[in-house]
């Protein structure tokens, strides 16, 4: 598989009614990240604080622990989020970010001059080696 587009032309191919990057803060309930999942589709969303990335939150795992602890619904997102994901460049290589979305990491976060810009998923990625449009 080779691409000679980069990130940006990912995301761009990608824009449809919602937002490029879904993302909360560190004080948001678990439950506001559930419905922010829901309501667009995401199933990671990044947690943000100074528009810079301080953990992620993937639905699997959040559901799971809502499910066996529904306390946690009433939570802030800072006492179950996950790693960051990795950040990068819009003018990254499209073809060379497969490699960089093993099992354990869903997606990537896209940055421009410095800001975050979206998030592109390993989804993403397959949908761009097999040409879907």
């Amino acid at each position: 598989y080779v691409s000679h587009g980069t990130v940006a032309d990912l995301l761009a191919r990608r824009q449809g009614s919602h937002p490029a990057l879904v993302s909360l803060a560190p004080s948001a309930q678990v439950r506001q990240a559930l419905g922010l999942m829901s309501t667009w589709g995401v199933s990671q969303i990044p947690v943000l604080e100074d528009g810079r990335s301080i953990g992620t939150l993937t639905e699997g795992t959040v559901m799971t622990r809502a499910l066996s602890q529904p306390a946690l619904l009433d939570r802030p997102v800072r006492e179950v989020m996950e790693p960051s994901l990795p950040v990068v460049d819009a003018g990254f290589p499209s073809d060379r970010l497969a490699p960089m979305l093993p099992r354990d990491l869903p997606a990537a976060l896209v940055e421009k001059d410095g800001v975050l810009i979206g998030i592109v998923s390993r989804y993403d990625v397959l949908r761009e080696m097999i040409g879907a449009r």
